[in-house]
């Protein structure tokens, strides 16, 4: 195997290590420009939040990104997504997230943000088949709330939206909330 190759494997395995993986279904992706996947470190995930997965929906014509994460089923919503906005996708994701917990009632203060998020990266889908179909089911979730306007969901400003998804029971963490298990995954660290 070439040096350059070796470094690149390396710095792959570290990135999964170190770092929050972003899994992206293939639509979104492929919106991203995104052409290769992350590197398996035994199933090591960066930060004790995990990895998230991410998916592209439309709704209304406009696109919408909506982030999962998996061990907690913790969600949180982009809205009204535009192509220009590529360059600032992780800023959106983490004022997105911010104000997805401030509305759940989960106190996130920015050196946490800091320290989970300093560095994540996205990635082509893991094929979890568990994670994909939770997201699925949020989804029809997200576009069930728009479709029904407040207050399934609150406007906080032009483009960003906070869906009350997260205070519902999920069977896979155990009929729990996905709120409460994201509040519990952020008081652990």
């Amino acid at each position: 195997m070439p040096r350059s190759q070796r470094g690149e494997n390396l710095f792959s395995i570290y990135q999964a290590i170190f770092m929050n993986v972003i899994y992206c279904s293939a639509k979104l992706a492929k919106l991203l420009g995104i052409k290769s996947k992350a590197a398996q470190a035994d199933g090591i995930a960066g930060t004790a939040l995990g990895s998230w997965n991410a998916h592209l929906f439309y709704f209304d014509r406009k696109k919408f990104i909506i982030f999962m994460n998996k061990r907690s089923i913790y969600s949180v919503t982009i809205c009204n997504y535009k192509k220009t906005d590529l360059l600032t996708l992780k800023l959106l994701f983490l004022k997105a997230l911010k104000d997805q917990c401030m509305y759940d009632g989960i106190s996130i203060e920015e050196e946490q943000l800091r320290h989970h998020f300093s560095g994540f990266h996205f990635s082509l889908t893991d094929n979890d088949k568990s994670a994909i179909g939770s997201l699925n089911d949020l989804v029809y979730q997200a576009q069930a709330s728009l479709a029904a306007g407040p207050p399934a969901l609150q406007y906080l400003d032009d483009e960003a939206t906070v869906f009350n998804m997260n205070s519902a029971p999920y069977g896979p963490i155990n009929y729990q909330s996905a709120a409460n298990v994201f509040a519990e995954l952020l008081k652990s660290t």
